[in-house]
């Protein structure tokens, strides 16, 4: 099973959440709620091993967030941000609608896959509403290669998206150095790339990723 940070998984009823020391002494007494209400997680970043994957378990706030493992084979469903990006017009929250449709038509532009993430996209896989007046739109773009345009245009057109609707668009960009913030495409100097491994600065995302070369730093 090839999963990828911000999938969401829809889980078996029942299934047991695993801490590192597979003990779940420590798991807050709202996680067995919230699956039971919402039976989906999302995958996060960390190591994983080859039959069991670190997820996100999201509570009824921002607050409540809860990191663990799963076993692959409790997994019934997967839904990824490309998936979800199709059916924003069906998305619970109608506050959502318009801001979908202008991301996708900036999109179009540079023509790399992308989805909502974050609340938007937790709401759009469960049908049930999970955003506020406060939350912000997070999308994510995949982007094996830099694009031709520049990040700085892209940047522009979604910024733009979101102050038309109101709200704080925030994108990630998948690179292969893992996933690094638009804002800092965009700007000068070294990046901040979110690996399994840990935060990770780089002079390029594109360039010498897993390769021991100069150009990257632990952080």
């Amino acid at each position: 099973m090839v999963l990828s940070p911000h999938d969401l998984l829809r889980l078996a009823p029942g299934s047991p959440l695993l801490a590192e020391a597979e003990s779940r002494e420590h798991e807050p007494p709202w996680v067995a709620r919230a699956l039971a209400r919402h039976p989906w997680v999302v995958v996060r970043r960390d190591i994983r091993s080859k039959d069991r994957v670190p997820v996100g378990v999201r509570g009824h706030i921002r607050r409540l967030r809860y990191g663990a493992w799963v076993d692959a084979g409790c997994v019934l469903d997967v839904m990824t941000p490309e998936e979800l990006a199709a059916p924003a017009t069906d998305c619970s929250s109608g506050r959502w609608v318009g801001a979908l449709h202008d991301v996708a038509r900036s999109m179009a532009g540079v023509e790399l896959p992308w989805g909502p993430i974050g609340s938007v996209g937790f709401e759009l896989a469960t049908g049930s509403p999970s955003t506020g007046e406060a939350s912000d739109l997070d999308i994510l773009v995949r982007a094996s290669s830099p694009i031709a345009s520049g990040w700085d245009h892209l940047a522009a057109r979604l910024r733009d998206v979101g102050l038309v609707h109101g709200c704080r668009l925030d994108c990630q960009v998948e690179t292969p150095a893992g996933g690094v913030h638009l804002g800092d495409l965009v700007a000068p100097g070294m990046k901040l790339a979110r690996t399994n491994g840990g935060p990770l600065l780089v002079a390029d995302p594109w360039q010498g990723v897993g390769t021991g070369g100069s150009g990257a730093t632990r952080r």
